[in-house]
């Protein structure tokens, strides 16, 4: 949506420098989160702190999509087409059958 604000109210230099002030932060977080993960993941008080931040991000993860399931399976056959396309994808077949099957 930041994107598309930028394109219609500054055209393609508006879209672009949208873009890169609401992507560049993030990449960069990541990349400096990553890079300290590579270098001092190994070191044991790295260890004993993401021992410590895993079930945080497990439990950030599990709301998303809990809210995320509420929202979007409103009926018993969204419920079955769900289901389904979770088993099909567990049992390996390619992500983008699943969703054009569903």
């Amino acid at each position: 949506m930041a994107i598309h604000i930028g394109h219609r109210r500054a055209g393609w230099p508006g879209l672009v420098v949208a873009g890169l002030c609401f992507i560049l932060p993030a990449a960069l977080i990541v990349t400096a989160i990553a890079w300290a993960y590579v270098r001092l993941g190994r070191l044991p008080s790295a260890i004993g702190l993401l021992y410590g931040v895993k079930p945080v991000i497990i439990a950030v993860v599990v709301q998303a999509l809990w809210g995320l399931g509420r929202k979007a399976i409103k009926n018993t056959w969204l419920a079955v087409l769900g289901l389904a396309g979770v088993v099909a994808n567990f049992a390996g077949v390619n992500e983008l059958v699943v969703l054009f099957a569903a």
